[in-house]
């Protein structure tokens, strides 16, 4: 493994740090006004729609490393985006093999229809199929209502892309990723495959590189915010109670950011270990997410909880993220059995 950044990996982080300078204003913007800004989001699907797909188009090639890039990018702003839920549903449609049927050129919108009423993170699931439809309903969907394919993941780790079907408004913690309940009633599927499974494995890796971006964003808010601010005749950051855990909060971010790179090139590269590398990162991204916006709320102190200061937008999608796809508890139990299975001489006396 290169552990640098391609040139070319720094010019699209670069690209993309600029399109995002302001998500903070535009995330409070959003919160005070419910005005949802059309950039970046406009340019990343026009543009990027394809990005991680390593074997879409040989002449552009990236990888899922490339992807979580622009990702933690976009999140260390905390910008206001419907893109990352998009590459997420495309993840799951490539590792399906159903790329043939995704129009990449922006017009096309997918979201990602997996979480059911009482379903692990990975299944079993109630919702089937009825000869060609579609029955069941499917819970918390980011950003389905602006979603012009649905990519609901089934049992038997079937993926079926289909039109959407009877959506229901629902109230989200998470403002900045505003979510519906979406129920088939008979809906026709337009493309049906295997392969749900390895693509939400993916998926997973693209929602912890979002939350090792609002892990550091919150990291970057609070130090900025202890360097200006001032009590007792000093910036607070000089403070120890103040910057060890800003330092705490760092290593956790910068900790979780390594694993996900890890998990994503694991991933590019077949690796055998890929699997516990994704659970590894899920776990810890989630974990510092959480820890390093509640870092940032309290360097803010009493302005840090009010809706006035930028902190709790931090708190409320890392509390989110941190329990899409499986929370830190479920995610470690998924690598002491990855553990166990590649140690046989454990697992037969487990048995």
């Amino acid at each position: 493994m290169q552990a640098i950044l391609t040139n070319e990996q720094k010019m699209m982080i670069d690209s993309v740090a600029g399109m995002s300078a302001s998500g903070v204003e535009a995330a409070m913007t959003i919160l005070k006004e419910n005005e949802w800004p059309e950039e970046p989001d406009n340019i990343l699907f026009d543009e990027w729609s394809s990005l991680g797909l390593k074997d879409f188009d040989s002449k552009s090639e990236t990888g899922l490393v490339d992807a979580i890039l622009v990702v933690y990018t976009l999140a260390k702003n905390i910008t206001p985006n419907r893109f990352t839920s998009h590459l997420a549903a495309i993840q799951v449609i490539s590792a399906a093999g159903l790329l043939p049927s995704v129009n990449f050129n922006g017009e096309m919108r997918y979201c990602l229809a997996v979480d059911e009423e009482d379903s692990e993170p990975l299944g079993p699931y109630d919702a089937c199929l009825k000869g060609d439809k579609i029955f069941g309903k499917k819970k918390s969907i980011m950003h389905g209502r602006e979603a012009d394919v649905n990519v609901v993941i089934l049992d038997n780790d079937k993926v079926v892309l289909t039109r959407p079907g009877i959506i229901s408004s629902v109230t989200n913690f998470d403002i900045l990723n505003p979510v519906v309940d979406i129920t088939y009633e008979g809906s026709q599927f337009i493309e049906i495959s295997d392969g749900a499974h390895a693509g939400l494995l993916r998926a997973i890796v693209i929602l912890a590189a979002e939350l090792c971006g609002i892990a550091r964003g919150a990291v970057d808010l609070a130090a900025n915010y202890a360097n200006i601010r001032h009590q007792f005749g000093r910036q607070i950051g000089g403070f120890q109670g103040v910057a060890h855990q800003l330092a705490d909060a760092f290593v956790a971010a910068e900790t979780a950011w390594s694993l996900t790179l890890f998990a994503a090139w694991a991933l590019d590269t077949n690796l055998a270990e890929a699997k516990k590398a994704i659970h590894e990162a899920k776990a810890k991204a989630s974990e510092a997410a959480v820890f390093a916006a509640e870092r940032a709320l309290q360097v803010y102190g009493g302005l840090g909880m009010t809706l006035e200061a930028p902190p709790h937008i931090f708190l409320r999608r890392a509390l989110a993220g941190s329990s899409q796809f499986g929370g830190v508890h479920w995610h470690r139990c998924k690598i002491a059995r990855e553990i166990l299975k590649s140690r046989s001489d454990i697992t037969n006396l487990a048995k």
